[in-house]
């Protein structure tokens, strides 16, 4: 089977079983859909202008900071391929020229105060109405992995925590303020150089990760405290 059939295959099957019904409950099998940490507040101490970085890939956030703060490359890697999907369904919602609304109504399954404000949104968690829009954008593997869940879930399945997506996710609100791009004039400029992000995907343990090239700047996020053991 090729890796996007077996990444489709993981993925269905994890939209299908909830984390706490299935027999390897591995917190890495899941996406995480944004970061859990202030990157905001630790990037600002570093210069990132036209440097090589580093970054382990996860819900994609810290890619688009270190390019919004003038990253020249972004090598990322992770021990979860489907990571991936995600870092080019965000990258293909920018390049559709989401509101800053829209895209985090898209992607935000929590609101401002609980897990169901969604309820009572306009757009819902992965509608499939901004879906359209995004899809045209999504090229290649990113666009079949997309469009088979789509197929074969209500949208809001496919979105739900403790599934294909992880359920720790920081409100709304919060995201706001501890990532860099989703404050107003960030996110439109983020927009406008969305064109020409890209990365190096690895997909690898950190155990396991050999580097073919020095880095100005890597950042490993928590995952060092899970290497040692």
């Amino acid at each position: 089977m090729s890796k996007i059939k077996d990444d489709i295959k993981r993925a269905n099957y994890l939209i299908k079983i909830p984390s706490f019904f299935r027999e390897n409950d591995d917190i890495f099998d899941m996406i995480y859909p944004f970061t859990t940490e202030n990157i905001n507040g630790m990037f600002s101490h570093f210069n990132f202008k036209d440097k090589d970085c580093l970054s382990v890939l996860g819900s994609s956030d810290q890619v688009f900071d270190m390019y919004l703060r003038g990253a020249s490359s972004v090598t990322a890697f992770d021990i979860n391929p489907l990571t991936e999907y995600l870092f080019y369904l965000k990258k293909a919602a920018l390049d559709a020229n989401l509101t800053k609304e829209e895209y985090l109504d898209y992607f935000c399954y929590r609101g401002t105060d609980n897990y169901t404000i969604f309820v009572n949104r306009l757009i819902k968690p992965f509608d499939i109405r901004i879906f359209d829009k995004i899809a045209p954008n999504l090229k290649g593997n990113s666009y079949k992995f997309w469009a088979n869940l789509y197929s074969k879930h209500k949208f809001l399945s496919i979105r739900e925590g403790a599934k294909l997506f992880t359920s720790d996710e920081y409100f709304r609100d919060t995201l706001e303020h501890t990532v860099s791009y989703l404050d107003d004039d960030n996110f439109e400029k983020l927009k406008e150089v969305s064109k020409n992000i890209k990365i190096t995907f690895i997909n690898k343990d950190i155990k396991e990760l050999a580097l073919a090239k020095n880095y100005d700047l890597m950042y490993f996020s928590n995952i060092i405290q899970y290497a040692v053991y």
